[in-house]
């Protein structure tokens, strides 16, 4: 049992999997609430390669457990309303929250892919620049307009010029989102993502005018000293010279202040452990 989908090289198989991911659901009082589940995921076989692959939910990014709706909405949190890793990510939403360093890690990948580097996105992510340029074709009157001024991020949230750059991408790309979903509906309908961060409508608008892979960005970015390794010479031109005080431009992290000053020295009892995702 099988069926073909329109237009496309991919037949949708009567198999099913089991998927875990944490999204946001509303528990009864009008409160979003982070909720673990189990989704049912259809899978699909590419006409071309003959591989078969899940049908991931709008919602749902490729190796993640967290719905794109709750790194959106802590992110912004963290980004926009100035809030330090730990309390964004413990107090935003009730229910499973992540920890802060994962939270950290959502905003390295996202910003990175947002910037446009490649070691931001996952292999088969289209780039950032894609869903811009497919979004401004669709509504023509986004191009003209002058871009929104994203909020100034707090210099104590990041102690390199290279995390700051990164905490300014996912600024600019939280502020497009809400222009683009003001500018949308007065076309599309989107009410099936009322309640949700603007960030998840982009991602789906972006599906639907042909972008395959949007905002499909890591968790976390891989530049250490390591991995910068070319050539076994250490005189070799590709190799970086290690001193005392050198950092790796793209490795950094919050402050410490930025971190622990708004919270308690002990992390709250109803905090899961870290997850990794």
């Amino acid at each position: 049992m099988s069926a073909e989908l329109p237009g496309a090289s991919l037949t949708i198989l009567a198999s099913r999997v089991a998927r875990p991911a944490v999204v946001l659901g509303d528990d009864g009082d009008g409160e979003l609430v982070a909720e673990p589940r189990v989704m049912l995921v259809a899978m699909a076989r590419c006409g071309s390669c003959g591989g078969r692959f899940r049908l991931l939910p709008a919602d749902i990014l490729p190796h993640k457990r967290y719905g794109l709706a709750v790194i959106a909405s802590i992110a912004a949190a963290h980004v926009e309303a100035n809030k330090s890793l730990r309390t964004a990510a413990w107090t935003t939403h009730t229910g499973q929250t992540p920890a802060h360093s994962t939270l950290h890690a959502w905003t390295e990948g996202l910003g990175a892919f947002v910037l446009g580097r490649s070691f931001g996105g996952l292999p088969d992510a289209h780039p950032y620049q894609a869903v811009v340029a497919a979004i401004a074709v669709r509504w023509s009157t986004l191009a003209t307009e002058p871009p929104p001024r994203p909020p100034l991020i707090d210099p104590l949230r990041y102690r390199s010029g290279a995390r700051g750059e990164r905490l300014v991408a996912i600024a600019n790309v939280l502020t497009l989102a809400r222009v683009v979903l003001d500018v949308a509906t007065l076309d599309v309908d989107l009410d099936e993502l009322r309640g949700h961060p603007p960030l998840c409508s982009l991602r789906q608008l972006a599906i639907g005018l042909g972008v395959p892979a949007p905002l499909a960005f890591r968790t976390g970015i891989r530049c250490t000293p390591s991995e910068h390794v070319v050539a076994s010479d250490r005189e070799s031109p590709g190799l970086p010279q290690l001193t005392g005080d050198s950092v790796c431009e793209t490795r950094s992290r919050s402050p410490p202040s930025a971190s622990s000053r708004l919270l308690p020295s002990s992390m709250p009892p109803s905090i899961p452990p870290s997850d990794g995702t």
